[in-house]
């Protein structure tokens, strides 16, 4: 096959979405479902604290239903990401083939090396993208700098989280006398209220390492926290070891009807969670999607989106190509409402 053959928009598209990438621990999960749509922004309607497609109708053709004024229906638009990468002849040209000799048979083919192009690229929009599954989680979803925000659900939706409605949640953990199982459960019993329609599998929170730290050192925490972990190695020993020693263990601690995860990690000194804080959400199917949108190429046009595609030109006089890889993802939580922020609360009454 020719190099050319290789580097058409259908063969890399196709390459770059069948190269195995590490999802991170929210893709793994499997709870944002990639739906494509084959426009660059969908309409959505809150309602009930629940959001949903507006559906796309002809422009020749009568509206589905009307617009009712008690809607809050609003335009959210895709985000694009792309890489590009230069592929020289030089880059092919004598390279030896990993653990061969430099003999003809030995060389690197143009296949290998895009290859390993594409899955460098790959990895790098994965990662964006699950840094977005956390961002869905958290209600508001950040630029690769970690300050510029590209979506605020709550503020978008007029969703405010304070103690009044419980989208705040603030664990006292100022006395070790203090009793924190009916904060855990009250959290559970919110976010299953806010959940309506869904089979509600369980109430997970992502926790900075010091909001863990803090809860672990609660006495009522730890007790619980020892119980479960014996519980824990003792279903390690008879785990399916195709399965690993956990299975799908998601590397938390149950308490209150909460799954507990730590999540740690950062852009630069910025971390991922604030310390001393921590994210509840619903464990369901339906909770939270990813909306693919078509890339940017003429042949993508008003088709259904992909979560990844791949494409090259080749660069003046032969010299090589340029390859691209780019992902057009819209990532939502559709029950805005029952994402809840967990605070540590240390202040010591006089």
């Amino acid at each position: 096959m020719h190099l050319e053959d290789l580097l058409t928009t259908t063969a890399l598209s196709t390459e770059v979405s069948a190269l195995p990438a590490a999802p991170g621990r929210i893709g793994a999960w499997g709870l944002f479902k990639d739906k494509g749509v084959a426009t660059t922004s969908i309409a959505v309607d809150f309602k009930n604290g629940v959001l949903s497609l507006v559906p796309n109708t002809a422009r020749t053709a009568d509206p589905s239903a009307p617009v009712l004024s008690t809607r809050d229906c609003k335009n959210l638009a895709a985000t694009h990401l792309a890489l590009q990468s230069i592929l020289l002849p030089t880059d092919i040209q004598d390279l030896r083939a990993f653990g061969q000799e430099a003999t003809e048979q030995g060389l690197s083919a143009p296949a290998q090396v895009i290859s390993d192009r594409l899955a460098e690229m790959k990895t790098a929009l994965e990662t964006t993208r699950e840094y977005q599954r956390l961002g869905a989680i958290k209600g508001k979803i950040l630029d690769a700098d970690g300050t510029t925000v590209i979506t605020n659900l709550l503020t978008l939706f007029g969703i405010t989280q304070s103690e009044a409605n419980g989208n705040l949640v603030k664990f006292d953990v100022s006395s070790t006398d203090t009793e924190l199982l009916p904060t855990a459960q009250n959290v559970r019993r919110y976010v299953e209220k806010n959940v309506p329609g869904l089979t509600l599998r369980g109430v997970r929170a992502l926790a900075s390492p010091g909001f863990l730290d803090a809860l672990l050192a609660n006495p009522s925490v730890r007790e619980a926290y020892r119980i479960y972990q014996s519980q824990v190695d003792a279903r390690a020993a008879f785990a399916d070891p195709k399965q690993g020693a956990l299975g799908n263990f998601s590397g938390g601690f149950w308490f209150g009807g909460v799954e507990f995860v730590e999540y740690g990690g950062g852009i630069g000194t910025t971390p991922f969670i604030a310390d001393g804080e921590a994210y509840a959400f619903p464990v369901a199917d339906g909770a939270f999607a990813c909306f693919n949108a078509p890339a940017n190429y003429n042949e993508a046009v008003n088709t259904l989106g992909q979560p990844f595609y791949a494409k090259s030109e080749a660069r003046p006089l032969g010299k090589g190509y340029v390859i691209e890889a780019q992902s057009n993802p819209l990532t939502l939580c559709l029950y805005p409402k029952a994402l809840v922020k967990l605070q540590l609360q240390q202040t010591t009454t006089p």
